[in-house]
């Protein structure tokens, strides 16, 4: 069901991918841990527009980037479904990451952060970082774009015989779309590492041809799998 979801939802998807709130949650995502690189990581954090102070907590960061997405859907009037779940993925995989990888969310050191966020700059990480984005992000998609429809489908003779049935649907579609990213993890990596070669930073038009190639990616994976299951 996850994967003939995904080919339905594919053309709205792939429009989306170029969402400017989209790009922009791309475009932090993989340059939060580039920024992290710089010894002085508050500077660099706001040379990429978002505004922390000199020894910027994960929490901080978060908020930064948040306020940094909102203020691209005030100012461009593009704020839609796609842009939120854009948000809170973003949200969400920088929480997920790098608080897991603190040695405790609020005794953290501003230096325990930077050098955090650091190691997501390298390929493993890195790799990793956008695995947890896209797979939210794909995952809360077609959530969304199901529940329109599945709620209505529980009893005798629908697609879920109890309440039960239904609830269990969700985390089953998260694995699935989480088995999907993997091969996000074979190429994320070198394409950020090739395109940050020269400046230090990812800037928009690869960032949105980076989240083009994701999304499509994805998408690709779900309806193979599909035919797998078929």
């Amino acid at each position: 069901m996850a994967a003939a979801s995904a080919r339905a939802a594919e053309t709205s998807l792939l429009n989306a991918s170029y969402d400017p709130v989209f790009v922009e949650a791309v475009r932090l995502l993989v340059n939060i841990p580039l920024a992290a690189r710089q010894a002085d990581f508050g500077d660099a954090l706001r040379r990429l527009d978002l505004q922390v102070g000199s020894s910027p907590t994960l929490l901080e960061v978060v908020n930064a980037a948040t306020r940094r997405l909102d203020s691209v859907a005030r100012d461009l009037h593009v704020r839609s479904d796609f842009s939120d779940l854009s948000m809170r993925a973003l949200s969400r995989a920088i929480t997920n990451c790098i608080g897991d990888d603190l040695p405790g969310l609020f005794g953290a050191s501003d230096e325990d952060v930077r050098l955090s966020f650091r190691k997501f700059s390298h390929d493993a990480g890195m790799a990793n970082l956008c695995r947890a984005y896209f797979g939210t992000l794909v995952g809360s998609s077609l959530s969304y774009w199901l529940d329109r429809t599945l709620n209505s489908q529980i009893g005798a003779g629908d697609r879920f015989a109890r309440v039960a049935d239904r609830a269990a649907f969700d985390p089953a579609l998260r694995t699935y779309v989480g088995e999907a990213t993997r091969i996000i993890k074979e190429f994320s990596a070198g394409f950020v590492s090739k395109a940050s070669y020269r400046s230090g930073e990812i800037g928009t038009a690869d960032a949105r041809v980076f989240g083009h190639v994701c999304l499509k990616k994805v998408v690709e994976e779900l309806r193979t799998r599909q035919g797998q299951d078929d």
